[in-house]
């Protein structure tokens, strides 16, 4: 397996993480000389429920939950989603509880994967590792990309970031949650440090976006913690909401509400207008607006073409600062996708228009300038005589899966109650006469 297969380990390393589900270990599969000792003996844990365990919990509606078991007894579980500890029946439980894999079987089964010699992936997998909070793992790995091929940067580098890092959490004695985290943060400030400090959404920034871009028609695993439905009931009980009914009062009827699905339940949060409780609910995957978004637009040419460091991804980027790195990701995807969101030209004009997408400025710009209704301003600087359409036209299959995904958005716009300044480049003039 080679470099060309990177897209396939990166894709199988978010599967690991979002679903947990396990491919075969390919026919060339490592060795146990080729594996770190840490990785031939997993641990030979109890296969009954223990308190920090990570299960997976199926809802007699369907939905799966995954998430740290906090508290079990004879009539419920408490599962903490995130930083929500949330409570489930046992009566609204399918089955029995699933124990979700360790990161080392889950390491396992991703390294079986990836041949010894493959050294983009066997990278590819020591971020993972990082981020899971297993620095051996990822120092193993690194050492043996850099024994692979001696004079890689990248392995290098990674390797001496690892060494500091591990350092830094043997000298606080800090446990291997601490650990994770640190490690994601590092890696954060990593990707970053070349051009200074990038601000990105917060999860939990994400979540209210996810929550208000949810279509029900189609939605997303999901979970509203009972308290939270509880809090609707008591602030609205009794409200003729229109298309609804009337807010239960009754116990019987609250008892119907607290135990309808998530999707429903959040459909009544939607026409009370009750946006005080959006940041409660916890969406647990993007939907698919953003799914589109992330793959038709970020992670393709917005990052490949405008968001490049001689563009909109760097000191020349005029006042539209896009993020340029880990495009997948979905801090990048929704970072970008506000920044995108709020830019206004110097007219006022909007880069998106929901209403009729082929007039959005971002797809007009993006043309070559003979076709395009509003064209790309002319480039000044350093980057001047850069400017290189990205579609060919509005036939261009891109363009039009462009134009698919903001049909996908909710067309009625809401006003995200989201804090966020975007970046603004040193070189970058307020009187910049719009997007460049």
């Amino acid at each position: 397996m080679g470099p060309r297969h990177a897209g396939v380990i990166v894709a199988a390393l978010g599967v690991c993480v979002a679903s947990h589900t396990w491919g075969q270990p390919t026919p060339d599969a490592p060795s146990a000389e080729n594996t770190p000792p840490a990785a031939r003996s997993p641990s030979g844990a109890s296969p009954g429920l223990e308190v920090g365990s990570q299960l997976e919990l199926t809802l007699i509606d369907g939905r799966h939950v995954v998430g740290e078991l906090v508290e079990v007894s004879d009539t419920k579980y408490v599962i903490r989603i995130g930083e929500v500890e949330t409570p489930f029946e046992k009566s609204d439980i399918r089955g029995e509880p699933r124990k979700v894999p360790s990161v080392e079987e889950s390491y396992q089964q991703l390294r079986a994967a990836i041949a010894d010699d493959d050294v983009d992936n066997r990278l590819q997998l020591a971020e993972w590792c990082r981020a899971h909070g297993r620095i051996d793992l990822a120092l193993w790995e690194t050492d043996q990309a850099m024994e692979a091929e001696p004079g890689n940067p990248k392995a290098r580098e990674m390797h001496t970031l690892l060494v500091e890092q591990e350092k830094l959490n043997r000298a606080s004695g800090r446990s291997e949650k601490d650990e994770a985290l640190a490690a994601q943060a590092l890696k954060a400030r990593l990707a970053d440090g070349a051009r200074g400090s990038f601000p990105l959404l917060s999860p939990e920034q994400i979540n209210v976006i996810r929550v208000y871009e949810v279509d029900l028609r189609n939605p997303p695993r999901m979970v509203i913690p009972r308290g939270v439905l509880e809090a609707f009931l008591d602030t609205y009980k009794g409200k003729v909401i229109s298309g609804k009914g009337t807010v239960p009062v009754t116990p019987e009827a609250r008892d119907i509400f607290l135990h309808q699905s998530a999707p429903d339940a959040l459909s009544w949060f939607f026409d009370a207008r009750a946006r005080e409780l959006y940041p409660k609910v916890q969406v647990m995957e993007n939907p698919e607006s953003f799914k589109l978004f992330r793959d038709s637009v970020n992670r393709t040419w917005l990052t490949n073409a405008c968001a490049t460091n001689r563009c909109h991804g760097g000191e020349d980027a005029g006042r539209l600062w896009l993020y340029n790195l880990k495009s997948a990701t979905d801090a990048a995807t929704y970072t970008n996708f506000l920044i995108l969101e709020r830019f206004r030209t110097s007219t006022g004009a909007k880069l998106i228009d929901y209403n009729k997408p082929e007039d959005s400025l971002l797809l007009q710009m993006a043309l070559p300038k003979d076709q395009a209704v509003v064209k790309h301003p002319d480039i000044t600087g350093p980057a001047r005589g850069r400017w290189r359409p990205v579609f060919t036209d509005a036939r261009d299959p891109r363009y039009q899966r462009v134009v698919e995904w903001i049909r996908s958005m909710y067309p009625q716009r809401p006003e995200y109650p989201i804090d966020y300044v975007p970046p603004v480049p040193h070189s970058a003039s307020m009187e910049a006469p719009g997007p460049r």
